[in-house]
């Protein structure tokens, strides 16, 4: 019982941990700054603390780690479209282990008009 009392908890404190944090670029395989990548899901980032103005390259890709904890401007930035940050969050929430979408294809499959991918169409 008490582990069920403390994962809210733990959320809690990961999603204040990341209300402080904004993309700044995506990084090249040199891990270079750049503008675009070819694979938004499997590609390290840069991140900026906005608080202390301190900058670290991502531990996890988008496709292990998701975009839920990303801001709306984030998300533009990255260059998603709002419809596409709908689609994968939903897919998040539907699935039955809060899987992510893990690649350019899947994401593509799921904003494909008329394909059953998931039941919220």
């Amino acid at each position: 019982m008490e582990y069920i009392q403390e994962e809210p908890l733990m959320r809690n404190a990961r999603t204040d941990f990341y209300k402080c944090m904004e993309f700044v670029a995506w990084l090249n395989d040199a891990g270079e700054p750049v503008d675009f990548v070819n694979d938004r899901f499997n590609s390290h980032y840069l991140m900026r603390d906005v608080e202390t103005n301190e900058t670290w390259v991502s531990e996890r890709t988008i496709a292990e780690e998701g975009v839920g904890f990303f801001s709306l401007s984030d998300i533009e930035r990255i260059g998603f479209t709002t419809a596409e940050y709908q689609a994968m969050l939903r897919f998040i929430f539907e699935s039955a282990e809060y899987e992510c979408v893990t690649s350019e294809e899947e994401l593509d499959k799921l904003m494909s008009p008329g394909l059953p991918a998931l039941g919220w169409r």
